[in-house]
């Protein structure tokens, strides 16, 4: 945003915009996440075992180990 002031009747559209823009976002975020889970729940996992947790190479799941 270039502009240092807003007047009152570009507010409510500035809020919009961001609003939608935040919309947008949330769904394309959504979106990865999805594609992550279904990367994760597909992958045959090679996982490297650290004190308390494992991680898989490929896909990055995280697996907590209580013992």
């Amino acid at each position: 945003m270039d502009q240092l002031y807003i007047n009152k009747d570009q507010r409510s559209a500035v809020v919009e915009e961001l609003q939608e823009e935040v919309k947008r976002l949330k769904e394309n975020i959504n979106k990865l996440e999805q594609q992550i889970h279904f990367i994760q729940q597909t992958c045959k996992h090679v996982f490297l075992e650290f004190e308390g947790f494992r991680k898989c190479i490929k896909c990055q799941k995280i697996d907590i180990q209580y013992y």
